[in-house]
């Protein structure tokens, strides 16, 4: 705290939750992470359901800062012509691209 910024960390499992909770929120996630989250798969394949859990999310304010991220050795970032239903910002690729997932980050700090 102090410039401006909140760093919040939850178990709260769905960024649907997230969002409602800490409304106008930036969210930093992996490209996979994004690409699971606008997925019909976890909405019972309906692309309707996709939808509203995304509108829900919209309406909150929030957004989502979208990084590149390596899956199976390449570096994936979001497209320019991909979806974002004005919830994603995508993060350029940078020279000195960290990879970095939760799970790891989550496993480090259990040790501590």
């Amino acid at each position: 705290q102090g410039l401006g910024h909140d760093i919040v960390l939850t178990n709260l499992p769905l960024f649907v939750e997230k969002a409602e909770t800490f409304r106008g929120s930036k969210f930093l996630a992996g490209i996979d992470t994004w690409r699971r989250m606008v997925a019909t798969d976890d909405y019972g394949g309906d692309p309707a359901e996709t939808l509203k859990v995304l509108n829900r999310i919209k309406n909150t304010g929030a957004k989502f800062i979208v990084f590149p991220r390596k899956i199976n050795g390449v570096l994936d970032s979001l497209a320019k012509d991909e979806p974002t239903y004005d919830l994603a910002i995508p993060c350029p690729v940078m020279s000195t691209h960290l990879d970095v997932s939760s799970s790891a980050i989550r496993a480090a700090s259990a040790s501590l």
